[in-house]
């Protein structure tokens, strides 16, 4: 056996297309070393490309990101702002393996393996990725969807190798993410994965999107019809049906002892429209479901009204003692645990009103939480303590514990007027972990209290019923 590890695109193409025998190229060596050994694969040469400049880098290209193939998965984790681009991606990236195999597995050896369970593969699919290859004819950009062609089997010509990935620019109001299920909780093959990748217009709906399912088919799928059974939609129930429908009808499994043919086509389906349910925390500061102001009358040992909206939706809400109900999209009240359940702003709404705090009761909390209040003027102002500041960044998902909150740092400010409060303000920031992103929060509160007096608070019948 030879080994070669050249510095450039065109040493490892001349070496490749010169060669006679069995070829393998060399990222992260994670699938190819494992084969070796188990005699599966017996190459007579060996062409390392992790010393070739190209296929190490991660840089901003056109508007996007250039990711080398060589670039390891857990060096993706650690580039913050490609993270907060593309997280979906960079979390298929870190489902490979265990922590000791992400420091070698590449996104580019991945492809290449030729799996249709290949963790990476529908992540980069529903990005819209193009795997750029360099070969004896000069240099080529393909889509990843259009590289393998069945199990262990690549559209590649002779001489060619995977150089990098590029990933299209981010438009505004637009996320992505890689779900997959496997028996066990980590360092497992994937029986069903799923890529979505979407993107809203100002209002909320669905303006563009791309799905991609791996495990389900000789070869990792783009479903087409299952973005556009969901595009012009706000992912209502009828969309979600569709969306399903369309998962389920793009399935061609295989029977093994990780699945049936069955349980992969209704995992497929389910995982799809869960990769779709955006959640408040993860919310980009562009996100058309970002909390815009909220407006409320509090009447003394009674009624809280409120009208809260969240990018254009708005509702109006009424809480009293620890129950609530709000207005749904058609104009019809609910109440707040019917609420959780729903999609879109109104969910938002619901999460965001089961953790309301009237003026009073959060301005004391602030104050319990904060080290040192110093006095200028009508002013006062300090900093949070770092367990203070974590309390404000969490929150607790509709399923599951809380995200682990690091970094936490905060500042209050409370403002009064003849010893009365008038405004009080709070930042906070760090680093909140949740379904394996970590997401950079940079978070400013304020509150304004117009009224202070007697308020009379008219609850319509229907939210009553729904208090009661």
């Amino acid at each position: 056996m030879r080994y070669e590890a050249p510095k450039s695109v065109q040493g490892a193409v001349a070496l490749l297309a010169g060669a006679t025998g069995e070829t393998r190229v060399l990222a992260g060596g994670t699938d190819l070393l494992v084969q070796m050994r188990a005699d599966v694969v017996e190459p007579d040469l060996i062409v390392d490309i992790k010393k070739i400049p190209e296929t190490r880098a991660v840089i901003e290209e056109r508007g996007g990101w250039r990711i080398g193939a060589a670039v390891t998965g857990a060096e993706l984790k650690e580039h913050t702002q490609l993270k907060r681009a593309w997280p979906g991606v960079v979390e298929a990236a870190n489902l490979i393996g265990s922590t000791q195999v992400q420091g070698r597995a590449t996104l580019g050896g991945n492809l290449c393996n030729g799996s249709p369970a290949a963790d990476s593969v529908p992540a980069l699919i529903a990005a819209g990725a193009l795997a750029t290859l360099a070969g004896p004819d000069g240099v080529r950009d393909l889509p990843v969807e259009d590289v393998m062609l069945g199990p262990r089997k690549l559209a590649l010509r002779r001489g060619e190798i995977v150089v990098s990935f590029w990933l299209p620019p981010r438009p505004p109001r637009s996320s992505d993410a890689y779900l997959r299920f496997i028996p066990r909780t980590e360092m497992d093959i994937a029986v069903v994965g799923a890529g979505v990748s979407v993107t809203l217009d100002g209002g909320g709906a669905i303006s563009a999107a791309r799905v991609s399912l791996g495990a389900v088919a000789p070869r990792v799928l783009l479903v087409p019809e299952a973005a556009q059974a969901i595009v012009g939609s706000r992912l209502d129930a009828d969309a979600q049906r569709r969306l399903e429908a369309a998962a389920r009808a793009a399935c061609r499994p295989i029977d093994d002892k990780r699945g049936t043919t069955e349980f992969r086509v209704d995992v497929a389906a389910v995982l799809t429209r869960f990769g779709l349910r955006f959640d408040p925390a993860l919310a980009r500061e562009d996100a058309p479901f970002k909390p815009g102001p909220t407006e409320g009358m509090i009447e003394k040992d009674g009624y809280t009204s409120l009208s809260m909206s969240f990018g254009g939706n708005e509702s109006k809400a009424v809480l009293k003692g620890d129950k609530g109900a709000a207005m749904n999209r058609d104009g019809e009240w609910q109440s707040l645990s019917e609420l959780a359940y729903s999609e879109g702003p109104t969910r938002f709404m619901a999460m965001r009103l089961q953790t309301f705090k009237a003026p009073a009761t959060q301005a004391a909390q602030l104050a319990s939480l904060a080290k040192d209040l110093k006095k200028d003027g009508d002013t006062y102002s300090g900093d949070l303590t770092d367990e203070g500041a974590k309390t404000m960044l969490s929150f607790r998902p509709r399923n599951g514990d809380a995200p682990a909150v690091s970094n936490a740092k905060g500042s209050v400010k409370f403002w009064l007027k003849d010893g009365e409060l008038t405004k009080y303000e709070f930042n906070v920031k760090g680093t909140v972990s949740f379904n394996g992103n970590d997401i950079d929060q940079d978070r400013t509160s304020t509150v304004v209290i117009k009224d202070v007096g007697s308020t009379k608070v008219t609850v319509p019948e229907e939210a009553k019923k729904k208090l009661s």
